[in-house]
């Protein structure tokens, strides 16, 4: 009402209306002296609990990329925003993708100005989760803890909470449509999601989403065009926090292998399995994983932890109905643990039981980098040598055409988990800054590197010790090549110098990788 009496018609037609009664007037100031004085204490309880206390924080991050293609160079410094939920006086859970590759981190009261440097304690991609602390005890004491739900369920009510750029809290309703295994919205990886139905244009990830018993999750994105929000549950957020307090943190475990679902009644019959239903086809047995040295290709696995599998390879879970066979692997054990496992090998049905290990990204053959760590690199005349990871492919970019890009995404695809010897990577020529030095080979660029100087190659470091031994590259192999790159050593020094000039590079090389085996 008030907003609109700035305007002299709108005005006049409100005092020929009703001012001009008597006692009309006294009420109307009344009104507004009221609005006035309470209007600050709305503002200021925006973003706390009905008891006091502030239990949803704003987590501002200031962060820098590496350019995957010219490692050397560093992004200008971005800045993100999103939500953390208080989960102790001191302790702040947010999303794993908001305050990746962080340089800064600060938090806040939503609506305030003042800001409080937070730490990052502890991280998991694999979850999409992380665990922020602050040591202001000003800070904290203002800090209220959220209680998580112990379970979620389909159709369940909950509640979405955000807030405005003064504080103003807003709420909207939702309904929980689903829980499934969902593929993580940044990251090469499948959890426990749930799917969250709602009109409120959620724009920051972090944001609560609670329910009737707590805390039911944090949101991961959300989908206006669909009105549907993306939440890491409670269950996972749970089993971090329990992890987060052992003495050591281990990553959720991993089984090591790959499967594919089993469905036509010819290969059922040819594999010689009992019933007519039931089971996945082990593809792949990684090497130190959970099932290496029990599984092996083309067995059958019929159940896990006790759970019978299907043919498409689902299993009843006494939570949440049908669900992923990667749930049960993953979500409902930690790692250390032994479950027993059935499985048809050759027609004759075992049982086994394994360990569960978890998943090591440094022993992958092509890790995955999720968290955007600096990539090591090597420039010699204008070749840039680097170890191909997951990340690196996933920023596209450059390529030196369909045979190069196929061959890195097959590696990928096929054999990113399985090296041949602890340390193996892909060594790959990124790309050549043209020079003299190099001429006749700048279209050159994401092609596997085999050799050096004629001296196969495991890894990075294997060619940065190869070129200080023969100061400087001679002879460069690619895979699929039927030449060879020759270069002149006698120009390295002289050509060095200029390419580091011309290209502003500051370190021709970065090596963090040197206690790899």
């Amino acid at each position: 009402m008030f907003h609109n009496l700035h305007k002299p018609g709108r005005a006049r037609s409100l005092w020929r209306a009703g001012f001009r009664r008597r006692g009309d007037l006294p009420r109307y100031l009344a009104l507004g002296l009221a609005l006035v004085l309470v209007m600050p204490s709305i503002i200021c309880a925006a973003a706390e609990t009905p008891g006091g206390g502030v239990q949803v924080v704003d987590v501002l991050v200031t962060c820098q990329t590496s350019d995957e293609h010219m490692p050397w160079r560093l992004s200008r410094p971005q800045f993100r925003q999103g939500y953390g939920v208080v989960i102790d006086a001191g302790r702040v859970l947010t999303t794993e993708e908001l305050i990746r590759q962080a340089t800064l981190v600060e938090l806040r009261q939503p609506g305030q100005a003042v800001k409080h440097a937070a730490t990052i304690r502890q991280v998991d991609p694999r979850l999409a989760v992380a665990l922020l602390a602050v040591d202001d005890p000003a800070f904290c004491r203002e800090l209220v803890p959220v209680a998580l739900a112990t379970n979620v369920a389909r159709g369940a009510r909950t509640r979405i909470v955000q807030y405005d750029d003064s504080g103003l809290r807003q709420e909207g309703a939702g309904r929980i449509v689903e829980i499934g295994v969902e593929a993580l919205p940044s990251a090469p990886a499948a959890v426990l999601t749930l799917r969250v139905l709602s009109d409120l244009r959620v724009q920051n990830p972090g944001a609560p989403v609670y329910g009737d018993g707590g805390l039911a999750g944090i949101m991961m994105r959300y989908d206006a065009q669909h009105q549907t929000g993306f939440v890491l549950p409670a269950p996972v957020l749970a089993r971090f926090l329990r992890a987060v307090s052992e003495p050591v943190y281990l990553a959720p475990p991993s089984g090591g292998f790959r499967w594919t679902p089993l469905v036509d009644a010819a290969k059922r019959r040819y594999f010689s399995l009992p019933g007519e239903s039931g089971g996945v086809q082990v593809l792949d047995v990684f090497s130190n994983a959970t099932v290496s040295g029990t599984l092996k290709p083309n067995d059958i696995l019929l159940r896990w932890d006790g759970f019978a599998i299907d043919e498409q390879g689902f299993y009843q879970d006494p939570d949440y109905g049908r669900t992923r066979l990667s749930h049960a692997i993953e979500g409902r054990r930690r790692a250390g643990e032994r479950v027993p496992i059935e499985f048809v090998r050759e027609g004759r049905l075992q049982q086994a039981e394994v360990a569960l290990r978890p998943r090591n990204d440094e022993d992958a053959l092509i890790p995955e980098n999720t968290i955007g760590a600096p990539p090591d690199y090597l420039v010699e005349e204008g070749l840039v040598l680097r170890e191909l990871t997951g990340r690196y492919l996933r920023s596209g970019g450059r390529s030196g055409g369909p045979s190069a890009g196929l061959r890195l995404s097959h590696l990928y695809l096929a054999r990113s988990e399985q090296p041949a010897c602890v340390g193996d990577r892909i060594v790959i020529l990124s790309g050549v800054l043209p020079d003299p030095a190099n001429v006749g080979y700048q279209e050159l660029r994401d092609e596997i590197v085999t050799a050096v100087n004629g001296e196969p190659v495991r890894n990075l470091r294997d060619v940065a010790r190869v070129v200080d031994r023969d100061r400087g590259i001679r002879q460069l192999t690619l895979e699929g090549r039927g030449v060879d790159m020759v270069l002149d050593p006698a120009q390295r020094n002289e050509a060095n110098t200029r390419i580091a000039q011309s290209y502003r590079i500051p370190d021709l090389r970065r090596l963090t990788a040197e206690a790899r085996p």
